[in-house]
């Protein structure tokens, strides 16, 4: 095999996969920002709208602590679900990158080539990590398109680029996740099941922690509530010591599927 021939491969395989998700997501939010301009011309009715609904809503729907009258407070509801189709997609390509040769069965002609598995492996990271910041780059063009068409005047270069850093760097980890869960399991379906649950989990738990009152117990166990959509909007950083964390997981969960695929059995069938 020539050098890089398998990550050639899966960005070849993965590029449909990778359309429809980009592609919709930057859909999703173009057109969802269309809204804000209307939205803004009624600002005091949406005040008094927000005032009214049961906090139990607002975190449900991505609005908890958001100002809608502003262009980052309203995008930031759009950065809400942006994020989770972003996780999801972050998880499946995990799962489906390393889950592929036992799902087509090319797993003993993949491993006969002389190539360790660890290179294999390698290559398999390389191609999801190209896809991940590939997508990172489309969805903030299409953020950045959005404000320029309907918030010009409200656009904040920093805040848009803290945004899609937070959403990148957790879509790493959830991907890294769905990795080292297809390096357990022999099926993709169980792999996927069990990534999709945690990840699914994970931003339910996030719901609840807004409901409670944002508790000190809860922070850590909620990736979704590392980088607060809050705090990004109005301005603020990433937080470093939840940044380190992230990528301590991140890098365990690697390390982690390397050395259980590594000593795993290979099956073709």
């Amino acid at each position: 095999m020539t050098f890089l021939t398998l990550y050639k491969k899966e960005l070849f395989f993965e590029k449909m996969t990778f359309l429809y998700w980009s592609v919709g997501l930057s859909l999703m939010i173009f057109f969802s920002m269309m809204a804000y301009p209307i939205m803004k011309s009624s600002a005091q009715d949406l005040s008094i709208f927000m005032e009214a609904m049961p906090k139990s809503l607002l975190a449900l729907f991505g609005m908890h602590g958001l100002d809608l009258s502003s262009a980052q407070g309203f995008y930031g509801i759009i950065y809400f679900y942006g994020l989770l189709g972003a996780t999801l997609y972050g998880a499946t390509l995990g799962v489906r990158l390393l889950g592929k040769e036992e799902a087509l069965k090319t797993t003993e002609f993949l491993f006969t080539k002389p190539k360790k598995r660890g290179h294999i492996l390698g290559e398999k990271l390389l191609a999801g990590l190209t896809l991940l910041t590939a997508f990172g780059v489309v969805l903030h063009g299409a953020s950045y398109l959005s404000f320029f068409v309907f918030a010009n005047e409200e656009l904040l270069h920093g805040v848009l680029l803290r945004e899609t850093l937070s959403l990148f760097f957790l879509s790493l980890f959830f991907f890294s996740l769905g990795f080292f869960a297809s390096s357990l399991f022999h099926k993709e379906k169980q792999a996927s099941s069990l990534t999709l649950s945690m990840t699914l989990g994970t931003f339910l738990l996030g719901i609840v922690y807004d409901l409670l009152g944002e508790p000190v117990f809860l922070s850590y166990l909620t990736p979704y509530r590392y980088f607060p959509v809050q705090e990004l909007t109005e301005g603020g950083g990433l937080s470093l010591p939840h940044l380190m964390l992230l990528m301590v997981f991140t890098a365990f969960f690697f390390a982690s599927s390397s050395k259980v695929y590594g000593a795993r059995d290979l099956r073709a069938s």
